[in-house]
């Protein structure tokens, strides 16, 4: 394999200075629990996939738990300035995150210094195996996309946001096939997707869902599914391991509180987000977006998210490389 060095990487991140709480004071509730709005915090912006499924889910969650869930965007840094903020809030039950799996990605791109195990659970409500690898019009086919990349070392461009899964996927296919390709912070969802209607970038990966439209205008083409096994909805899209790039990463979407957060909280919290996600509305409003409703309890979900970690750690390496850390 070619040295890996060539990568260019163009990224500029910006990391939130917070005060990080030890979260040692005992926190004592009521037993009315909640008597107050909860604050859901996203690290994401406002119309990406975090942002769209937690505000739908926020919804029909707070019928459930009877209490208004507030939607706070903070964007920044792969999701961690979110993180920080709800692990040094304090654990009253009144301020949660939501978080897919990029919780996994900050601890591995070096950008905090912890991950998941610095909160408590309330359960995973979603399962995504639904983000694709797509071009431009430029390239009908995944193969042509390969050829033109091996032919044209270090011109083909593809947008990522650092710290999350898609920079891992694209530093898996530049290994697996070996090609050289630019990676490009192109940030969250909108503003990826518009690099690419821009033709700032040739390629980024998103889930479909989030993409329809331009794909259906035939401005962004599908080429490979993130997943072990094609999605019954698009059967002729293949997925990235048939094409030669062995790597998949399990997609989550979780709520987690302050580490001290009591078990009241825990408890009654992720009894109502089991019957959200059993919701028959839930359900339905989730199906055109390609996501799964999926209720797994803290202590299932502490071990999902553990086995996710373990797969990731493998490609720790491969960021190093690539010197796709935060700087």
């Amino acid at each position: 394999m070619k040295n890996l060095t060539r990568l260019k990487v163009t990224a500029v991140l910006m990391l939130g200075v917070m005060t990080l709480f030890s979260c040692d004071e005992e926190i004592v509730v009521s037993e009315t629990w909640p008597d107050s709005h909860i604050n859901v915090v996203i690290g994401f912006t406002a119309g990406g996939g975090t942002d769209v499924t937690g505000r739908l889910t926020n919804e029909i969650l707070q019928r459930h738990l009877d209490a208004t869930l507030v939607t706070m965007n903070m964007a920044g840094a792969g999701g961690t300035i979110a993180q920080r903020h709800v692990s040094g809030a304090r654990a009253d039950g009144y301020t949660v995150l939501y978080v897919n799996d990029a919780i996994l990605n900050g601890v591995i791109t070096g950008l905090i210094e912890f991950g998941f195990e610095g909160f408590r659970t309330a359960g995973i409500s979603l399962i995504a195996r639904n983000t694709v690898f797509v071009t431009g019009s430029r390239f009908q086919t995944f193969q042509s996309f390969v050829d033109y990349a091996r032919a044209n070392p270090g011109t083909l461009r593809i947008g990522v946001e650092m710290g999350t899964f898609n920079a891992m996927m694209a530093a898996a296919i530049i290994t697996y096939l070996d090609i050289d390709l630019i990676v490009v912070d192109t940030g969250p969802l909108a503003d990826s997707v518009a690099a690419m209607a821009g033709n700032h970038i040739e390629a980024t990966a998103w889930p479909i869902g989030m993409l329809t439209d331009f794909i259906d205008s035939g401005m962004f083409v599908p080429h490979a599914f993130l997943a072990t096994e094609r999605d019954p909805s698009h059967p002729d899209i293949p997925t990235l391991m048939e094409l030669g790039v062995p790597f998949y990463r399990p997609q989550f979407f979780t709520y987690l509180f302050p580490i001290n957060t009591p078990d009241l909280v825990i408890e009654r919290f992720s009894a109502a987000l089991e019957r959200t996600v059993a919701d028959p509305e839930f359900i339905e409003r989730m199906r055109p977006l390609h996501f799964t409703p999926y209720f797994m309890p803290p202590e299932e979900a502490v071990a999902e998210m553990q086995r996710a970690f373990t797969d990731v750690q493998g490609f720790q390496r491969i960021l190093e490389d690539f010197e796709m850390r935060g700087r």
